[in-house]
């Protein structure tokens, strides 16, 4: 009669514990499914060497009007600022000048 006892209480044993296993591992399970995606970034800045490109852009506005909205060293960054601006229909523009001896891009827009 102890040993049917005895084996009831393992087998009582065996189960809580594969209860509990179950348990963490469905809580587990629902925290990896609630955790949001990480979004991409929403701009990509990119290095480039020193070199002058050799791009047809169109003539700039004055600059005595518009708003600056952001300044690179790359005018490859600047340009991706202002397609993004250009995307939602606002006029926007890439100026180029100097600051201590090295080229400064001005992103300027206009509402």
């Amino acid at each position: 009669a102890a040993d049917r006892r005895e084996a009831a209480r393992a087998e009582e044993a065996r189960r809580q514990a594969q209860a509990q296993a179950q348990a963490q591992a469905q809580a587990q399970a629902k925290a990896a499914r609630a955790k949001p995606p990480t979004a991409p970034p929403q701009i990509e800045l990119v290095a480039k060497s020193r070199a002058p490109a050799a791009t047809s852009s169109p003539p700039t506005p004055p600059a005595s009007s518009g708003t600056v909205v952001a300044s690179f060293a790359l005018q490859d960054n600047a340009y991706v600022v202002r397609d993004r601006y250009r995307s939602r229909n606002i006029r926007a523009a890439v100026e180029q000048t100097t600051a201590n001896g090295r080229p400064l891009y001005l992103v300027r827009i206009w509402r």
